[in-house]
């Protein structure tokens, strides 16, 4: 036993950052603790318990008895994270407000590789090549985390990991009907080619049909609410001797999806995506030592109906290149320090109609950063990072714009320095609680459609704004942690407050006669802003017979200063939703599970930021409630079958209905209810 913890101890200390988190082994050392570990809070393994800021960690056992259908749905279940459903096949995700279409300010990782797309400065959650099936847990970080992710982790992150290929020993077969009319097929299967070399291959197909658009009349929509998508990927694991070891993957993600962009723009986008990554890890004297690699290249198109004229976006042609170096080693046995390198590209390619020539518009960034871990004494440790971005962009040709939004034709190429901090301690009252505090501040960089996007139409047009300024969000926090009774029962309290500069949104544009008859968009820096909230939650564990209990409530609130001229008509603070409260109740039987989902959302103000009149987009969101139930049980070692309900209550729209002057109407989805069967042949 004093072997097995002190090897323990020794993984916990050397152990991966989030950029090589799949080292560890998670399942071990949860079984040895009796709790979850990770590396997503501060960059250095740690206990959940001893992670100094708030966070949760969906463990891989809760993954598979999920029924949920995709990432967001999985996640609604925890406190502070907001979900806004346009389309059966589409979610926006955010964490503690500023929620919005195409939501941007969540950053979204596998293994620590970035999924965020830099074109669009956004996360489609069906783009990713990796199957449920293959986490090995998902880590969930709130508030600003900049100073360990990079910029565009304002508001928290959610870290996806996969299971490493060493440690799976069987195949997953899923296979999943739906009413309405869909299908989806996935396979997880190891190959262990020797004691050092082992892979993973993975492969998904999924189609649905989705809802009817009957509440939009004339037959104007070009949608059914519809999905397409094929993924495979292939992960690899050497071990190439006792020190160093090498991970590998790459994958394919090929689908269409309906979506609700910038400006309520309705259509079906696809997207095609190969993505590449390569870490190699080396424990030497000076530390654990980290080379990685990425790099991924997309093509995007967009086809919509807007403001009454139809629209085929000429595709969008993007790539992403990252490398890093970094170092996490101990200066003392209560000293631990982590510093890394990083450079990054990211370059967009498109053709506007009346262009006979293609442009490109990039962004390099050089990044430097560093945390710094102290275990003050036994009750206490403080955690402190930091880090410095540098980003420029280039540009192929000149800006054309005969009449835009902003004066775009003498603007600079944007760029600038950026910085980003977080300090936290966390103190054991006892045995029993946890207070935490910390004190953080993270940015967003303009994302490339943001700064210089230039599209002309018959119908409308399109406007990046180069004289964007990055925004940043700051945010003071409290936490304590409570667990009682002999089955760890949990109260969990969270306040925090913060405020943020240069709030980006994107801006609708009346046109005046004499110009063209529908509106434009571009996206602003429209207001600063003051945020509160506070976070309640109650677990409760019962042993016999064996329920789970999840209990949470949010309280949010927002204040805005509106920046001229671009706030005068709409307030971003109107937006928000103040109030969300969670119950889901798991039941634990011999061979079987019985899962239900209760979500209450209060009402909202839904609208568009103007430039020179009210609001064109406007509307009321009403309160909703969603209660979903999922049964599942074991017939034999190798079968388990899943019965899921979708919206069993009502139907509802989670994005209200807009109409525009011309009386023409977008906006999300009613969602109905859908029933789910799912079987897993495991062997």
């Amino acid at each position: 036993m004093k072997r097995i913890l002190l090897s323990a101890l020794w993984v916990m200390v050397v152990a991966a950052t989030p950029a090589w988190s799949q080292s560890i082994d998670y399942e071990g050392l949860a079984s040895l603790y009796d709790e979850p570990v990770t590396a997503g809070a501060t960059g250095k393994p740690q206990r959940l318990s001893d992670v100094p800021v708030s966070m949760e960690i969906i463990t891989r056992q809760e993954i598979l008895a999920s029924g949920a259908r995709d990432i967001p749905e999985l996640l609604r279940r925890y406190t502070g994270v907001e979900v806004a459903r346009t389309f059966q096949s589409h979610a926006d995700l955010s964490i503690r407000g500023y929620n919005q279409l195409l939501a941007n300010r969540t950053l979204v990782l596998i293994n620590g590789h970035q999924v965020y797309l830099d074109v669009y400065g956004t996360v489609f959650w069906h783009s990713f090549a990796i199957e449920l099936q293959d986490l090995e847990q998902i880590e969930l970080v709130r508030g600003p985390a900049s100073s360990l992710y990079g910029f565009n982790a304002e508001l928290g992150v959610i870290n996806l990991i996969t299971r490493t290929p060493h440690k799976i020993k069987e195949t997953r077969l899923t296979a999943e009907i739906q009413e309405p009319e869909g299908s989806r097929l996935a396979l997880s299967t190891p190959l262990r080619l020797s004691e050092r070399f082992a892979v993973r291959l993975s492969a998904g197909r999924e189609e649905s049909e989705g809802f009817e658009n009957d509440d939009l009349p004339d037959g104007r929509v070009p949608v059914e609410d519809s999905l397409e998508r094929t993924a495979f990927s292939a992960e690899a694991h050497w071990l190439a001797d006792a020190t160093t070891d090498l991970l590998f993957h790459l994958g394919y993600n090929d689908n269409a999806f309906d979506v609700l962009g910038p400006g309520a723009s309705r259509g079906k986008q696809a997207t095609e995506q190969f993505f590449f990554d390569l870490n190699l890890t080396n424990d030497t004297e000076q530390g654990l030592i980290q080379v990685d690699l990425q790099a991924y290249n997309s093509e995007v198109t967009f086809d919509t109906l807007r403001f009454g004229g139809t629209q085929n976006v000429p595709p969008l042609e993007s790539e992403f290149r990252r490398a890093a170096l970094a170092n996490l080693f101990s200066v003392s046995p209560k000293h631990v320090l982590r510093l890394e390198g990083e450079f990054r590209r990211s370059a967009v390619t498109f053709t506007a109609p009346t262009d006979r020539f293609e442009r490109e518009l990039s962004i390099q960034t050089l990044s430097f950063s560093a945390m710094w871990h102290v275990q003050l004494n036994t009750r206490a440790a403080w955690n402190t990072s930091a880090r410095f971005d540098h980003w420029k962009s280039t540009r192929s040709t000149e800006i054309n714009a005969l009449d835009p939004v902003v004066p775009v034709n003498d603007a600079p190429e944007p760029g600038g320095e950026e910085y980003s901090y977080s300090t936290a301690i966390n103190w054991k009252i006892g045995t029993q609680s946890n207070l935490r505090f910390s004190f953080s501040h993270g940015h967003h960089i303009p994302s490339l459609i943001e700064l210089s996007q230039d599209f002309r139409f018959t119908q409308n047009e399109a406007y990046g704004n180069p004289f964007l300024k990055p925004e940043g969000l700051s945010q003071l926090e409290l936490s304590y942690t409570h667990t009682f009774g002999t089955n760890r029962h949990q109260l969990r309290l969270n306040a925090y407050v913060g405020e943020g500069e240069n709030i980006i949104e994107p801006a609708v544009f009346l046109p005046f006669p004499g110009q063209n008859n529908l509106a434009d968009f571009t996206f602003v820096n429209s207001a600063d802003t003051e945020h509160y909230g506070i976070e309640a939650e109650l677990l409760w564990h019962f042993a016999d017979p064996k329920i789970d209990v999840r209990l949470n409530t949010t309280w949010f609130d927002l204040e805005d200063t509106p920046i001229e001229p671009y706030g005068v008509f709409n307030r971003l603070e109107d937006n928000q939703i103040n109030h969300r409260a969670n119950l889901t109740v798991d039941y634990h039987g011999k061979q079987s599970l019985l899962q239900s989902e209760l979500y209450w959302v209060d009402n909202y103000r839904f609208s568009a930021t103007s430039l020179n009149v009210p609001p064109v987009l406007q509307g009321e969101q009403d309160a909703y409630t969603v209660w979903n139930l999922h049964g599942s049980r074991r017939f034999s070692s190798h079968w388990r079958v899943r019965l899921s309900g979708f919206n069993l209550l009502e139907k509802h729209r989670e994005v209200p209905t807009l109409t525009f002057i011309n009386g023409f109407r977008t906006g999300g989805i009613e969602l109905e209810r859908a029933y789910r069967l799912t079987c897993t042949y495991t062997f």
